[in-house]
């Protein structure tokens, strides 16, 4: 198996997922399972990513978001949690936190031209995860560099 195969799959996988979230407003545990697949083949293709990264990776937003969820009902859903979770694995720590970067940012743009047309109100929710999906493709291909520059801009501005 080929990186750019992997990648293939993992797109088709996120633009699946969030269609799915769009529509029904849940993920599919089966896209989680094709992810965790790709997770474990990409062990082979990608051996830079070292395992410790990836465990990391499953955690470092994945059980921020599930305490949030559980402090505030509704912030989360379960299946942006387990897309974060086994995408963690994908890319290891540093890139799924750019993915939830990007996803945040994403979203947030996304809600506040919502609020502005009046297509939604402050209490209403949207689905997330095509705002994951969107970070986390992004992330796969960018992800480490995007991490290292945003590291280089804290330290330029240190000195």
């Amino acid at each position: 198996m080929t990186e750019k195969f992997l990648a293939f799959c993992y797109i088709g996988i996120l633009l699946s997922a969030a269609c799915m979230d769009l529509k029904t407003r849940r993920i599919d545990d089966r896209f989680l399972a094709g992810i965790l697949v790709i997770g474990l083949l990409s062990l082979r293709t990608n051996p830079g990513l070292t395992l410790a990264e990836r465990l990391i990776g499953i955690f470092a937003v994945s059980l921020p978001m599930l305490i949030l969820s559980v402090a505030v009902l509704g912030a989360f859903g379960g299946g942006d949690i387990k897309l974060m979770a086994v995408s963690g694995f994908l890319l290891g720590w540093r890139s799924i936190l750019v993915a939830m970067l990007l996803g945040l940012f994403l979203g947030g743009c996304c809600a506040l031209i919502l609020l502005l047309c009046k297509k939604v109100k402050r209490k209403d929710c949207i689905a997330f995860g095509p705002f994951l999906a969107a970070g986390l493709a992004i992330a796969y291909f960018w992800g480490d560099q995007i991490a290292a520059w945003y590291l280089s801009v804290g330290r330029i501005i240190e000195i």
